[in-house]
């Protein structure tokens, strides 16, 4: 039997919930009893209670579904990427372009704070095109300055699917859905 499904990434290390779309009722043989599961049909693609981890998840799951080439029309290409549709989003420093040598000093280098070494990207790197990028973990979730959840949103339904939605929830934070 084949079923739709969606891995749901949990905020503990290497933990996975699995969501069935739709209505699944498995009938079992013995003694010809039937027994019925629902399952919810908005179940979210990914969730993480930390925003950044939230983002990081999401930006591989469109990676693996995709492809990231859909951003390459709203890229902003120096040393930090932005992604940035007029009068929509703007996300400066969405991504780090350089080698990993460059990324490792980038995240030894001290705060400005305390003098530890501060990691403002994620090691793993994602494909853009030809160019190996690293991705900020420098999200937040209002909209003051920076790398905002809400202009996540609107980059997302602009460059992958207007289908594509953010919510949060108290038990799992952050959550991907389809409309």
């Amino acid at each position: 039997m084949q079923r739709e499904f969606f891995l749901c990434k949990t905020a503990i290390n290497g933990t996975y919930l699995l969501h069935l779309n739709g209505d699944y009722t498995p009938k079992i043989d013995k003694s010809n009893v039937q027994q019925e599961d629902t399952i919810e049909e908005d179940a979210p693609i990914v969730c993480s209670k930390k925003c950044s981890s939230f983002v990081f998840d999401v930006m591989k799951y469109f990676e693996e579904q995709y492809g990231l080439e859909s951003i390459i029309p709203y890229l902003s290409k120096k040393k930090l990427w932005g992604i940035k549709k007029q009068d929509e989003f703007s996300l400066a420093g969405f991504f780090f372009h350089g080698t990993t040598e460059e990324l490792k000093q980038r995240n030894n280098a001290s705060s400005y704070t305390n003098g530890n070494p501060y990691k403002r990207w994620f090691e793993e790197p994602f494909k853009v095109g030809d160019d190996t990028v690293y991705l900020s973990n420098q999200w937040r979730d209002d909209d003051k300055n920076g790398l905002s959840i809400n202009s996540f949103e609107k980059m997302i339904q602009t460059c992958f699917d207007e289908e594509y939605c953010i919510e949060r929830d108290s038990s799992n934070g952050y959550e991907l859905k389809v409309n």
